[in-house]
């Protein structure tokens, strides 16, 4: 087909719209209808009178590779099996593994401190209370303070920590009480 002519099929000789919608097949342009035809006829010749082969061969390279994998996974787990060393995380006799509870990891909170929320809640009813955003500040700072103070005593005092955190709870208990009776006043 000479390409200064109009587009034209060279097997069925049907006139396109465009050179786009020709297929070149071995130097000869062809409509689509007639490359669909090509591409059956083709594969009717070519794949079909072996495709019986082709599965069976598929199904015999497809059991080698399945008993292949069987007799390499087995060898694997009879050498990991018979292989123990000292060193090793899952096997030592003179330091055995001890599983934890995910429970006894967690920390508890500490309320020997003051929360940032906490912070902001007491500054709110400090400027509530008619005072100013410095005086607030230097309040809270106060009494970040004696809250290190406290604990440093109760540290020297006692070594149970549950009678420290008690004595904490307690302290922000007043400071929140005193807080409220200077705003109620």
């Amino acid at each position: 087909m000479n390409k200064k002519l109009k587009p034209t099929c060279d097997i069925c000789k049907k006139l396109v719209d465009r050179f786009k919608h020709l297929k070149k097949v071995k130097s000869q342009y062809h409509c689509l209808e007639c490359y669909q035809k090509l591409r059956k006829k083709h594969k009717q010749e070519t794949i079909e009178p072996i495709k019986e082969k082709i599965r069976l061969l598929d199904n015999q390279i497809a059991k080698e590779h399945r008993l292949n994998y069987l007799e390499r996974e087995r060898k694997r787990q009879r050498e990991a099996y018979h292989k123990k060393k000292p060193d090793s995380i899952y096997y030592n006799k003179d330091k055995p593994i001890i599983r934890i509870k995910k429970e006894h990891l967690k920390r508890q909170k500490s309320n020997a401190y003051l929360t940032l929320e906490e912070k902001q809640d007491l500054f709110r009813i400090l400027i509530s209370n008619e005072l100013t955003y410095d005086e607030a500040n230097i309040r809270i700072k106060e009494l970040i303070k004696n809250q290190k103070e406290l604990r440093e005593i109760l540290r020297s005092n006692y070594n149970k920590e549950l009678d420290s955190i008690s004595k904490q709870k307690e302290m922000i208990l007043l400071l929140k009480n005193s807080c409220k009776d200077l705003n109620s006043g």
